[in-house]
């Protein structure tokens, strides 16, 4: 489509010192066999749609890899050398800095994982989620009998998003900090920012910014 050209065209050549990777459905499954036991694969491989497995390997490559993941048709408004939450030299009184972790807000209830920053590998939030995340999928698929009976997993209606999607990945985080599991986004940042405002320390975060969207742009629907 000519808006995914656009986007990834636009975030090259705004972003020339940045490598990009994008990878499709038989390469992400060939990564995610390189990285993981076969227990792992075989969740993967076992989900119901592509959709699932694509929400899943984005925790997994950031956790192990750590870097910056962007759906393919993600807009950036402005390039990362300018985003003054990874700016290593940028910090002070206003909270701002380099950060470790930048996650965005998708709305008042849900955290934004259509788009986020580790700035290193093996952060512990970041692997602390994709373990939250594989152990609800491993929950999951065994309540619903391998995808095959919905009705005895939570909320069958929405069963990606409490499964892969925002729901799971906003209870992620939030488990992190030893806050209640079903907590919103918006109270889980009030939470975060009475702590310590943008930039908070807390179970080895360093940095961890919840702002980012106003950097993105969300997908097209």
């Amino acid at each position: 489509p000519e808006r995914l050209r656009d986007s990834i065209q636009g975030m090259r050549l705004d972003n020339p010192d940045v490598g990009f990777e994008y990878l499709d459905d038989n390469e992400q499954r060939a990564w995610v066999v390189d990285h993981f036991p076969s227990d792992v694969v075989d969740l993967y491989d076992g989900l119901p749609n592509n959709v699932m497995r694509a929400d899943l390997w984005r925790y997994m490559v950031i956790a192990k890899e750590g870097g910056i993941y962007l759906d393919a048709d993600v807009y950036l408004m402005s390039p990362f050398r300018e985003w003054q939450a990874l700016h290593p030299t940028m910090g002070g009184d206003d909270g701002w800095g380099r950060c470790d972790v930048i996650i965005g807000m998708e709305n008042d209830a849900h955290l934004c994982q259509w788009a986020f920053v580790s700035i290193r590998p093996e952060h512990p939030l970041m692997v602390h989620a994709m373990t939250f995340i594989i152990e609800r999928v491993a929950d999951h698929t065994k309540k619903s009998l391998q995808w095959k009976d919905l009705s005895n997993i939570r909320d069958p209606d929405n069963f990606v998003h409490v499964t892969t999607g925002p729901g799971v990945w906003t209870e992620a985080v939030a488990d992190y900090f030893g806050l209640e599991c079903c907590v919103e986004a918006l109270s889980l940042v009030n939470i975060l920012e009475r702590n310590g405002g943008k930039m908070i320390s807390a179970n080895g975060v360093e940095g961890f910014v919840v702002g980012a969207s106003q950097s993105i742009e969300p997908p097209a629907k």
